[in-house]
């Protein structure tokens, strides 16, 4: 299978952290583009033209985008014993955990654009400002989630860890998200320890 994506971007991470979990990363060839809302690759523009990463080509030759999409394909391919898309109630808790994580990494790459690529004239600090909040109401939230994510492995808190180590990885300088979440925190310097996240650092 081919995944193409940006090494910078979270969803591509999110992804690849659950193939890992999931014991299929060797199955995957990571193909890392030069990709943002102004830089296209013709690549990915012909399998999938909205033009967003990632997207998965499966040994099939199907294509298959968004890393919600992805993950879902993946943990079919996955061992029953280490699925990251688990069953019943739980894969409801896990599905939601990874729309507060998406939604964080949704804002951030949002800010991060009008930051470096809006000229001046174009950006509107009301704007910034309604992302930013977004991204502290999700944190806040997040805390009073600490003791659910501890102890598991799945896209829920796989994309959560992503998000922040998203922002750490953006925007350490202006949004210190550790701040008043010591739950949260404690929980995520232990899960970014994992042989997942570290063989997925952000770069670019």
């Amino acid at each position: 299978m081919h995944l193409y994506g940006s090494p910078s971007s979270p969803f591509v991470r999110k992804v690849v952290v659950s193939a890992h979990e999931g014991g299929i990363r060797d199955r995957i060839d990571v193909l890392y583009r030069t990709i943002s809302p102004l830089v296209m690759d013709e690549t990915v523009n012909e399998l999938y033209p909205v033009g967003k990463v990632p997207v998965l080509v499966t040994d099939d030759s199907r294509t298959i985008p968004d890393s919600k999409f992805i993950c879902e394909y993946l943990d079919s391919l996955m061992d029953t014993h280490r699925r990251v898309l688990p069953g019943g109630d739980e894969r409801w808790n896990a599905l939601y955990l990874q729309s507060l994580g998406d939604g964080i990494m949704e804002s951030g790459v949002l800010l991060r654009f009008d930051v470096t690529a809006k000229p001046p004239e174009y950006r509107w600090d009301g704007w910034y400002e309604a992302q930013l909040r977004k991204i502290t109401r999700t944190v806040d939230h997040l805390e009073t989630k600490a003791e659910e994510l501890a102890g598991r492995i799945d896209v829920g808190v796989i994309a959560v860890a992503c998000s922040l180590a998203y922002l750490d990885f953006r925007f350490s300088d202006t949004i210190d998200w550790r701040a008043g979440h010591p739950s949260l925190t404690a929980w995520f310097e232990q899960f970014r320890q994992r042989e997942s996240m570290v063989a997925s650092e952000f770069s670019g």
